[in-house]
């Protein structure tokens, strides 16, 4: 799996979104691009990802995130 986040200036903390586009779009898309730059304006994180099915894997990834 890809992602990536942007983060508005300064030493935060931020809000977060996370943006997940669907099976055929992928994080670079322009919209999903301009989402993440108007949330990071508006001074949220925005993290972007393509699932692991994007590409080639044919299924999505299991993910867990601990803290």
């Amino acid at each position: 799996m890809t992602f990536l986040v942007d983060f508005p200036a300064g030493s935060g903390p931020f809000p977060a979104i996370v943006i997940a586009p669907g099976l055929r779009y992928a994080m670079h898309r322009e919209l999903f691009s301009l989402l993440a730059d108007k949330a990071v304006a508006a001074g949220f994180a925005a993290g972007r990802l393509n699932w692991r099915f994007y590409g080639s894997a044919r299924r999505p990834a299991i993910i867990c995130i601990t803290r």
